[in-house]
């Protein structure tokens, strides 16, 4: 029995959630929760291990749960360093033919790393600079600025830098595929530096010689007469582009004053 002068607070949930809340969970939710569960676990319980994966760069090291990546390094010597660091422990050997296929997958552009990566203890900006940069497609590039706004911080150029620099999952989440605003390559945090970051972008299909000229230029985007629509130098939608119908442009703005739109595909603004 109520008090007197008590409320009835109805905390029924509001028309349509209720029906939203009696359906089934989604999936892919689901699927990255038991993930997340399964990691974290896995971490407390010291049940980590690794196996080492051909590259274009050489062999990576790869320390994993069983389901989830947790570190990459193409730097064996410094290993047992690095593994301390991360989870106060060095893991065992421990293959998995799982693991394996999903990293292939991601090598390969078939599936994105954030799917395979743990990036439980990381802040959440990391999180999301991490997130967007598994987006860019295999053979393409994209700049710290694009990382930054597809974060959801545009002005946070240089701590999205730091951001990747700090990267657990250099080659899963590929870092590499990160470049400075004039397309040259920038740092690189993974062993080699930024040798090691050319070799693997080249065995991806990008011509590092044509953005080192497009640097050179000033060249910024590139147009199709035909479309009106700039992208990035890299976007696969203008990589068959005919020399007639390509226009460069030093600057966003530029290619707005000339009618141009940015792609829908590469995001270049």
């Amino acid at each position: 029995m109520m008090s007197p002068g008590a409320e009835m607070v109805d905390d029924r949930p509001p028309r349509g959630v209720a029906e939203a809340l009696s359906g089934d969970p989604d999936p892919a939710f689901a699927r990255e929760l038991r993930a997340e569960l399964r990691a974290r676990q896995a971490l407390a319980t010291g049940r980590i291990w690794w196996f080492d994966i051909a590259s274009a760069v050489g062999p990576l090291r790869i320390a994993h749960d069983g389901q989830l990546v947790h570190l990459v390094t193409n730097d064996p010597a410094g290993w047992e360093s690095l593994a301390r660091a991360r989870f106060g422990f060095v893991p065992g050997w421990g293959e998995s033919a799982g693991v394996r296929a999903a990293i292939e997958a991601v090598m390969a552009g078939r599936r994105r790393g954030s799917e395979v990566a743990y990036f439980g203890g990381l802040g959440d900006f990391q999180r999301s600079v991490l997130r967007a940069t598994a987006r860019i497609p295999r053979g393409e590039v994209r700049t710290y600025g694009w990382v930054a706004r597809e974060a959801g911080i545009p002005g946070a150029v240089r701590a999205a830098g730091t951001a990747l620099g700090h990267n657990p999952v250099p080659f899963i989440v590929p870092c590499h595929r990160v470049v400075k605003a004039d397309w040259q390559l920038g740092q690189y945090s993974a062993a080699g530096g930024v040798k090691t970051k050319g070799r693997i972008l080249g065995a991806e299909g990008i011509d590092l010689a044509r953005m080192a000229g497009l640097s050179a230029a000033g060249v910024r985007y590139q147009g199709s007469r035909n479309t009106h629509i700039f992208c990035m130098p890299s976007c696969h939608t203008g990589k068959h582009l005919q020399p007639a119908n390509l226009v460069n442009f030093r600057s966003e703005a530029e290619a707005r004053r000339e009618g141009y739109r940015p792609c829908l595909v590469c995001r270049p603004a």
